[in-house]
């Protein structure tokens, strides 16, 4: 009965959402929820070389989730319904009067990552080890990502491409040390803001679809052969 019960919550909300044909942020929680639970909604988790049954406790509580939110997508849509103008990323108009306070954040970001640089350097194999030695030198990991991220979703939402590139070179470096995650969550951000009410089957909705086939990619690689890349003991066939 369980089994049957995140299967119909599942088979229901992207049901709903493939109807609903939108990119939005309600859009881009169910796509993450179900990224990070699909091995719950198969009914095993693979931790190789083990495997383990899911509980009807975990199977439940992803089934309520499911129903919530694809309620409340539906209120949404509900109450929004009249609207005539739909707001996009082609019609968004942001002031840019703070453009001055994330270029600091953005420099800050940039300054501090070229002092870790500089002091602790970027020869780790694993990530770590590379916190490790920034904590003992006294210099914060949360400075180093954070304001450019911050400053990274703004240049998207004032479309100001010279912060944006100018704010991504912190992440770049932060991601080569290991620590993807929030620069993944910086560029689904920046998606989400581009392609905000965009139909997936229409020409921009294949473009965004083929950026995040490509950024999927790399990063699935990336992951894959981070430690070979970076062990100097590895042959470089093995690379």
């Amino acid at each position: 009965m369980i089994n049957l019960t995140i299967y119909l919550a599942f088979g229901l909300s992207l049901f709903y959402f493939l109807i609903r044909n939108r990119i939005d942020f309600l859009l881009v929680f169910f796509l993450s929820f179900n990224l990070y639970h699909w091995q719950i909604i198969g009914g095993e988790i693979i931790l190789p070389p083990y495997r383990f049954e899911v509980s009807n406790n975990s199977k439940l509580i992803v089934s309520l989730v499911y129903i919530i939110h694809t309620s409340i997508t539906i209120l949404h849509d509900f109450l929004n319904k009249n609207k005539k103008e739909r707001i996009t990323f082609d019609n968004l108009n942001v002031t840019r009067k703070y453009d001055s306070i994330f270029y600091i954040l953005s420099l800050l970001s940039f300054i501090l990552t070229i002092r870790a640089i500089y002091i602790v350097g970027i020869d780790f194999v694993n990530k770590s080890d590379y916190a490790i030695a920034l904590l003992e030198n006294n210099i914060s990991m949360i400075w180093l990502h954070y304001p450019a991220a911050m400053s990274l979703l703004y240049a998207t939402l004032t479309k100001n491409r010279y912060l944006f590139l100018f704010s991504l070179l912190p992440l770049f470096n932060y991601a080569y040390m290991g620590f993807r995650a929030d620069f993944i969550v910086a560029i689904v951000g920046c998606i989400s803001i581009y392609s905000y009410n965009v139909k997936p089957i229409s020409y921009k909705g294949f473009k965004v679809f083929f950026i995040i086939l490509l950024l999927f990619t790399f990063f699935s690689a990336y992951k894959i052969t981070y430690y070979y890349i970076k062990n100097e003991n590895v042959s470089a066939v093995d690379k």
